[in-house]
């Protein structure tokens, strides 16, 4: 069986999104719980890849909940304070997938979860890492984000999160809210006359898969 690489990931989410070169492939689940796209798929070892996709600039939920910069006090306090807007619906989306994909706790027998996520979709990763340990689920895979936003007041969780040369998007929002010590390098310059300008244009997500060919 070939192993589940992180270039599979970035793959998956370059599907997520549609992008024409990407074919899509057969999805084993979609839903849009409490206004949270999510994507998964079934793979060959029977762990579950929970794909999570940014920002939708057409989807008014999605643009709403990056700017609802607000910090608050969630339900697990162990967590700290965070995003508002990226942790919104992320309680439904927990409750549907676990219900549907039947997920392994500490205590009982069930499928392993894989979380992948890129921009708004790699905050919102975290928060369900962070959540759902919480709720003690088990996780023998860390997730795998790329252009990662941040989303807690305090270090986060361990995660393999992606840097793609100048992406800006690591550095927001600014304090308090904090990032990572540390993250896994790439540097695949966008084209000249990309359609999000030199700087914006790091944080495409057909970039990270490129980097990791």
């Amino acid at each position: 069986m070939t192993p589940f690489t992180d270039h599979d990931a970035a793959v998956m989410l370059c599907q997520a999104y549609e992008y024409a070169e990407y074919p899509s492939p057969f999805w084993d689940g979609k839903g849009a719980s409490d206004d949270v796209r999510w994507n998964v798929k079934i793979l060959p070892d029977s762990t579950i890849a929970l794909v999570l996709p940014g920002t939708d600039v057409h989807n008014l939920a999605d643009v709403l909940c990056d700017l609802d910069i607000v910090s608050e006090e969630p339900d697990f306090m162990q967590m700290g304070r965070v995003h508002t807007g990226f942790d919104h619906g992320l309680p439904s989306v927990i409750s549907d997938v676990a219900a549907r994909y039947r997920l392994a706790t500490v205590n009982t027998l069930g499928a392993e979860l894989r979380i992948i996520g890129h921009s708004l979709g790699a905050a919102r990763g975290n928060l369900i890492h962070e959540r759902m340990t919480c709720m003690r689920f088990n996780f023998d895979y860390e997730p795998v984000l790329f252009g990662e936003p941040r989303s807690t007041e305090r270090v986060p969780l361990d995660a393999i999160s992606y840097l793609n040369g100048a992406d800006p998007i690591h550095g927001l929002p600014p304090y308090p809210y904090t990032g990572r010590p540390s993250y896994l390098k790439l540097s695949v310059k966008p084209p000249e006359g990309h359609r999000w300008g030199p700087l914006l244009g790091w944080h495409d997500m057909r970039l990270y898969e490129q980097g990791l060919r």
